[in-house]
């Protein structure tokens, strides 16, 4: 932002500079010109009325996790990067979806002993290189994985969100976040459990709202 600035600035600076040079100019000693003003006084008026025109429509921002179309992108995006292209996928338990990223870890097609974690940033606009996941415990890998066909980003936006509002309207609750700022998919490994959920917090609770994978609402916790 620093250079887009610097060069405006010695525009700004320039045109300053010539406006000195007219002024010490000798000026026109003609008095005759002086009624003149007012005729040619509506001339700069129109880009004043342009100017704030422009104002008035400034750009609308999207919340990234209530455009369907956005988040669907974001995982074709993901599905077409070459090391995984035609591949079957599957993730490790959970993900998270925020208003700054969303964060998961894909098990390596290639090498399925390994799990790398591939973050996409709305700010950056594009997925992360892969960064390797450290596994520890005794465990089975597989218990731990979801297949990838069985995730879609969209519905954080058209089921998740949607549940979130409707939920806040029918109890009449106040939330302290119009949009939720996380939203996960959880795995229970124990049990095989899958849902989506998110805090929803007002001034006088803390709650965990959770939804079926079908988009179904679960329940509530206090």
């Amino acid at each position: 932002m620093k250079k887009a600035i610097l060069p405006l600035s010695l525009v700004a600076l320039l045109t300053a500079c010539g406006g000195d040079k007219t002024e010490t100019a000798p000026p026109a000693p003609t008095t005759a010109e002086t009624p003149a003003t007012p005729t040619t006084q509506p001339a700069p008026t129109e880009p004043a009325v342009d100017v704030a025109t422009a104002e008035e429509t400034p750009a609308t921002t999207v919340h990234p996790l209530t455009d369907a179309a956005k988040l669907q992108k974001v995982q074709d995006e993901l599905l077409a990067l070459p090391q995984f292209a035609g591949k079957e996928l599957k993730f490790f338990q959970g993900v998270n979806f925020t208003d700054i990223q969303i964060s998961i870890d894909i098990q390596d097609p290639d090498k399925p002993e390994n799990i790398d974690n591939y973050i996409y940033k709305w700010s950056d606009g594009k997925w992360s290189e892969p960064t390797p996941v450290q596994l520890s415990g005794g465990g089975d890998l597989e218990p731990n994985l979801t297949p990838m066909h069985d995730l879609r980003f969209a519905d954080v936006a058209d089921k998740f969100i949607k549940l979130y509002n409707e939920t806040v309207e029918k109890d009449d609750l106040t939330p302290i976040e119009e949009v939720p700022s996380v939203v996960s998919y959880v795995l229970f490994v124990p049990n095989q459990d899958r849902f989506w959920q998110t805090s929803l917090d007002t001034d006088r609770a803390k709650m965990l709202l959770r939804m079926n994978t079908d988009g179904t609402f679960r329940e509530i916790l206090k």
